[in-house]
C-alpha cells in the first residue's frame, strides 16, 4: 500500500506542477495529493505555500482527514490542508520521482537515501 499510495501521490504531485505553471495569480488551487484513489477534492492555496511544500521532494499537500498514518506523517496542519512527509520506500519513490529534480537532473540515489532518513 506505501508504494502504490507513494507512486499515485507522486502523479498527483506532477499534475499539480503543470497546473502551478499556468497560474496566472498566485492564489489557485491544486489537487488533493493523498492516497485515496476515489479523491478528486481540491486544495485553495498561495504560490508561496505551494513552493514552500515543493522545497522537500518527500512532502505531499493532502486535505485535512485524507492523511495515511501508517505511512506519512503530517508535518503542518491547517484549515484548508495538512501537509504530509512520506519516508522509508514511500519517501524514496517520492525523491526519485519529483518532477523538480528530474528537470534540474540531480537524482543522485546518496541524495535519496539521505532524505528518506532526515526528519
Amino acid at each position: 500500500m506505501q508504494i502504490k499510495g507513494g507512486r499515485r501521490q507522486s502523479v498527483f504531485r506532477l499534475v499539480n506542477e503543470r497546473i502551478e505553471e499556468v497560474l496566472a495569480s498566485d492564489d489557485g488551487e491544486i489537487l488533493c495529493e493523498c492516497y485515496r484513489e476515489d479523491c478528486a477534492d481540491v486544495i485553495p492555496l498561495t504560490r508561496e505555500e505551494y513552493e514552500e511544500v515543493r522545497r522537500f521532494s518527500t512532502r505531499f499537500l493532502v486535505k485535512p482527514g485524507h492523511v495515511l498514518s501508517e505511512t506519512e506523517r503530517a508535518v503542518e496542519t491547517n484549515e484548508r490542508y495538512v501537509v504530509v512527509e512520506k519516508s522509508g520506500e514511500g519517501g524514496k519513490n517520492a525523491v526519485e520521482l519529483d518532477p523538480r529534480r528530474r528537470r534540474r537532473g540531480d537524482i543522485d540515489p546518496r541524495r535519496t537515501e539521505r532524505a528518506t532518513h532526515a526528519g
